[in-house]
């Protein structure tokens, strides 16, 4: 219809968002386009019972005036495992072998994402009842089910006190205290171990060497800073700060770099270079990997390169001096500096990732702002990049894995678990240890790492 009407020219207009039916007109004027909103696969989480079978994804956009077309032929198609699953170019599958794998679907920008797992063999219907300790068992074993394995046997108590200890303090236990555990018949005797090593000073330090590790705090960046932010990070987790509260601390830093009192600057020593700042910020509390958007739009997620220097406007503001002391710097806060978009060369106002427009007439320091965003229970990233971090610590590998890169062509590999360990984390008001608690305390944790036989091997 539109090549007959000698193919018009509309600026704003789309070329797949108008009814095939719709007559259309060289001297009749067409409507603005609607914009894009979304775009999503059907179906969208799928198990198949046939190897080498082909199955057909349908991929809808939807629009802001709720119109939805089918763009099927229009997307394109990428699949993160080609061993389980491949995808033509027009949203073909075809089922391989068993595993579970996700396509991501690309059209205008815009990103959905299917997962399929490939399961030959029907439920068992002998699977055996699974006692679970807490809310995390639920999930998992409800996912171990459907995908027909049968967790191990609950490991032996040396392998537990053994594990809990690296764990949770980096140390071995002592062989006294090993035996002392073995021989101990308190059926609690799991659960009150580990509170004992969450109250040692050992897991303090244990939590500093990670985080001084995610912070960059070393001596070549921060010269005698290393030593008061080691302090601040140390205190923090002695004292089980709420975690919002220790990142709002981090980002709001300002005075000298070698005093204790003002120990968070060094977050602004480590590199004073907004667009940095974006990068890392996003990376360590949001689990957001926005470089891409540096430089151009996402090409996997939804972050445009205004999302990104909008985030940059809130550093724009945070300035050094050299302080007293040799290598000494002062981070403190003014009204000059503004961030600029690399490609439009517009000077940014402070925007949230996920807002749709700037702050409106924003005061003061900008970065409180953004530390109330962060932290916020609202943010859908915050809480869910906080618990996958300590998920990894406890497992090796995040429920979003790498654990630090959250995006739509990324997702979790258990996503009601990562729900409920976000939600149980801002109901407890950002309590780490609380989290730490539920997760060596679930039965999932204490399983046996020992293959048993009722775990069919092929294909894992």
């Amino acid at each position: 219809a539109w090549i007959k009407a000698g193919a018009p020219f509309v600026p704003g207009r789309t070329a797949y968002n108008t009814d095939a039916k719709t007559v259309l007109t060289s001297n009749k004027a067409l409507p603005a386009a609607p914009k894009l909103e979304s775009v999503y696969v059907l179906p969208n989480n799928r198990t198949i019972r046939e190897a080498n079978s082909k199955h057909q994804l349908v991929v809808m956009a939807h629009y802001q005036d709720g119109s939805e077309a089918d763009v099927t032929p229009f997307a394109r198609y990428f699949c993160d495992d080609d061993g389980i699953a491949t995808v033509n170019s027009e949203g073909r599958l075809l089922a391989l072998r068993k595993g579970e794998a996700n396509v991501m679907v690309r059209y205008a920008g815009k990103v959905g994402i299917s997962s399929v797992m490939v399961q030959p063999q029907a439920p068992t219907a002998s699977y055996p009842k699974l006692t679970p300790n807490n809310y995390v068992d639920d999930h998992i074993f409800a996912k171990l089910k459907q995908m027909n394995v049968t967790p191990s046997e609950l490991t032996d108590d040396s392998t537990f006190i053994r594990r809990v200890f690296f764990d949770l303090i980096g140390t071995p236990p002592m062989p006294s205290m090993v035996r002392q555990f073995i021989e101990d018949d308190d059926p609690k005797k799991r659960s009150k171990l580990i509170d004992e090593l969450l109250d040692r000073p050992e897991y303090k330090d244990y939590q500093t060497i990670i985080w001084a590790d995610l912070l960059r705090n070393t001596r070549i960046l921060l010269k005698e800073g290393v030593e008061p932010y080691t302090h601040f990070i140390r205190e923090s987790f002695a004292e089980n700060k709420p975690f919002d509260k220790f990142v709002k601390e981090l980002l709001t830093g300002t005075g000298s770099t070698y005093q204790n009192e003002s120990a968070t600057a060094n977050y602004y020593r480590v590199t004073n270079d907004p667009s940095e700042l974006t990068t890392s910020t996003s990376q360590i509390f949001m689990g957001v990997r926005l470089e891409c958007a540096r430089c151009h739009n996402h090409p996997f997620d939804r972050w445009m390169q205004d999302d990104f220097y909008g985030m940059a406007a809130f550093f724009a503001k945070t300035h050094h001096r050299d302080g007293l002391g040799k290598d000494e710097i002062i981070v403190y806060h003014d009204e000059r500096g503004e961030v600029r978009q690399l490609r439009t060369q517009q000077v940014m106002p402070p925007k949230f990732i996920t807002a749709d427009k700037p702050l409106e007439n924003p005061q003061g320091d900008l970065r409180t702002y953004l530390a109330d965003w962060i932290t916020s229970k609202e943010n859908p990233y915050f809480a869910k990049a906080t618990v996958n971090r300590l998920w990894k610590q406890f497992f090796g590998r995040g429920i979003v894995h790498p654990a630090d890169d959250f995006r739509a062509s990324n997702p979790p590999i258990n996503p009601p678990l990562l729900e409920a360990l976000a939600k149980d984390f801002i109901e407890h008001n950002f309590d780490v240890k609380h989290i730490i608690r539920v997760i060596c305390n679930s039965r999932t944790y204490q399983l046996s790492s020992k293959v048993n036989n009722a775990i069919p091997t092929t294909g894992l």
